[in-house]
């Protein structure tokens, strides 16, 4: 049902009531089918954890060595309690700690991260030439686009054509999730965005999000 929802939303504007009201349909839709026959309570971080230690018996492995990435860091932070002895070596790269009870951190990580883009391709004399004022372009479009938004269509393979809303909630949304994670992309999807093309950052978006079975980004907990 979320990931219905999800593939639903991406023609939808990010911030309107019945965005939200969607959403909330589609957990309470993905609840009520599920709690009758599924223990709910068995899914969280702790419990990972120990599908990870059942993963590795699998595997035959008496040692193994793990890298956590973004919540992947908080699961590695409990499972490292649970089973160090198996633990031959671990990175982490993104750390959010368990100690960290909500997600109002994502805001200042992208904060970071987007300053940190933004003072890179200033650095490079080609980057700053062929993109002048990024960062600054990037938030005027954020607001335009909140007051003004772009509806256009991609086609996502599987699915077809399909509508995507570019409005200020879907850019600073796609930055988080996706521009962080593809950085090359940053200053040319903003750039032809700005000069009028949505396409880029509509096909990315929908790449990501606009199949319903098959979304780059998975909530299963």
């Amino acid at each position: 049902e979320i990931f219905e929802f999800f593939a639903h939303r991406i023609g939808m504007a990010w911030n309107a009531e019945s965005t939200r009201d969607a959403y909330v349909e589609a957990v309470k839709g993905c609840h009520d089918r599920l709690a009758p026959t599924v223990d709910l309570s068995a899914f969280n971080s702790t419990e990972s954890t120990y599908d990870l230690i059942d993963l590795r018996k699998a595997l035959g492995l008496e040692k193994w060595n793990v890298f956590s990435h973004s919540y992947g860091t908080d699961l590695a932070l409990i499972y490292m309690r649970q089973d160090a002895d198996a633990i031959e070596s671990i990175a982490f790269d993104g750390v959010t700690p368990p100690s960290v009870g909500a997600l109002g951190w994502t805001w200042a990580s992208a904060r970071q991260a987007f300053d940190n883009m933004v003072t890179a391709c200033e650095d490079q004399p080609a980057c700053k030439e062929r993109y002048p004022d990024l960062g600054a372009t990037f938030i005027r479009l954020v607001n335009e686009l909140e007051a003004k938004p772009i509806t256009t269509t991609v086609n996502v393979e599987g699915v077809g054509e399909t509508k995507v809303v570019v409005d200020g909630g879907m850019l600073l949304n796609w930055f988080v999730p996706v521009a962080t994670h593809l950085p090359k992309e940053f200053p040319s999807t903003v750039d032809e965005l700005a000069h009028g093309n949505a396409q880029p950052i509509a096909s990315r978006w929908a790449e990501v999000w606009g199949h319903p079975e098959r979304g780059v980004l998975h909530w299963g907990l």
